[in-house]
């Protein structure tokens, strides 16, 4: 009888923590950005693809269908990858990228993609790459923002962020 009243208190604890609990990221109003993740890639770098085994493949993921050095040039960059999901399936929804590049002088780039038909887990890549890339240089801060209907249900930002 105590065994099984200690189960359901240390239950009923447990319960009461993830109910408190904050979001993870930003704003969670039937939303949520999960992670971004970020690939520099750079295909003249011989370093970086000979320390470790999953840059290299990363690399020839990025490389793939390239022939020359000038279409390998043409994909050097920053690319973004944002995980992220909808508590309203099937609403329209768009993903948001702004960012600072280093050359720049602190002014906001922004890129959309709008999702038509967004699922339950979604993720939408960003490509900051080819000339832009070459005038810009490499992405210094970012934020990333997922809206439906207009207003914004989640967030996430580099530590750098301070627009």
């Amino acid at each position: 009888m105590t065994l099984r009243l200690l189960s359901l208190s240390c239950l009923g604890f447990l319960l009461s923590l993830t109910s408190c609990s904050a979001p993870k990221h930003g704003l969670s109003e039937g939303g949520e950005i999960s992670r971004v993740k970020y690939y520099r890639f750079r295909p003249f770098d011989k370093l970086s693809a000979a320390t470790d085994a999953m840059v290299a493949k990363e690399k020839e993921y990025y490389s793939r269908g390239a022939v020359t050095q000038a279409q390998l040039r043409e994909r050097e960059g920053n690319y973004y990858n944002v995980f992220w999901r909808t508590d309203n399936g099937g609403q329209p929804a768009v993903v948001r990228f702004e960012f600072l590049q280093e050359a720049d002088q602190g002014t906001v780039k922004r890129k959309e993609i709008s999702v038509g038909n967004p699922g339950w887990r979604n993720n939408t890549e960003f490509q900051i790459v080819g000339p832009e890339y070459a005038k810009g240089g490499d992405v210094r801060a970012w934020k990333a923002t997922v809206l439906q209907g207009g207003r914004p249900i989640a967030t996430q930002q580099s530590f750098l962020w301070a627009k």
